[in-house]
């Protein structure tokens, strides 16, 4: 079985890793679930991890995985004929057979092919005219260990303790501002608590002092 089915398959049964999927290049093996979502029989050749499939659930999730991956919104015009990349007319032919037979009018009986259909076309025209829609490529989702889950995803960043490492040197610098202002606030509390001391032991010296000088004068 090929991985673009087994991916068909785990949405499937399992749509809430769509926004997985459809961020992620197109796996290997496309044009074997085409020609499934066409109404071919499938190779019964590889095992599935998913137990036993019948040729009706894996129809159904090939189309399934076609309308929602290659389909999606934020796919290009090379995308929905299930390539990652431009390519010649030439390579796409039977790509759009494989479609057509599902989508057509006159062919299905799906509500959602009309839609489908439409959008092919017009995919079609923009590739023919060399007015074709190119979105950027997308990066390579890798599989990251996690304690919580067996698995996590991510897209190709530098792992986390890199950045933290990077930005190790800024916290400690505001570290030491904080520390040495906590000081500077602390030395400068002491110094006005001496001086204010200090001017209470000299008020009384300068009260008494006053009648005598007036004696004096």
């Amino acid at each position: 079985m090929s991985t673009a089915l087994r991916e068909a398959i785990r949405l499937y049964r399992d749509p809430s890793v769509l926004r997985l999927l459809a961020k992620r290049p197109l796996p290997d093996g496309v044009d074997l679930l085409l020609n499934v979502a066409a109404g071919a029989a499938p190779s019964p050749e590889g095992a599935s991890p998913w137990g036993e499939v019948s040729p009706e659930e894996l129809r159904t999730a090939a189309r399934f995985y076609v309308a929602r991956i290659l389909f999606d919104g934020s796919s290009d015009d090379f995308r929905m004929f299930g390539s990652n990349e431009p390519i010649d007319l030439e390579h796409l032919k039977l790509s759009r057979r494989l479609l057509l037979r599902w989508l057509h009018p006159d062919t299905t009986r799906d509500p959602d092919a009309t839609s489908l259909f439409i959008r092919m076309n017009e995919a079609w025209d923009r590739i023919r005219s060399g007015s074709a829609r190119i979105a950027p490529k997308l990066p390579v989702i890798e599989r990251v260990p996690s304690r919580d889950a067996p698995t996590r995803y991510r897209r190709g960043f530098p792992p986390m303790r890199k950045q933290v490492g990077r930005k190790a040197p800024r916290l400690r610098k505001t570290k030491v501002v904080i520390v040495v202002a906590a000081f500077a606030a602390i030395f400068l509390g002491l110094t006005l608590v001496i001086d204010t001391m200090l001017e209470k032991r000299r008020c009384p010296a300068m009260l008494s002092s006053i009648p005598l000088c007036a004696q004096k004068w």
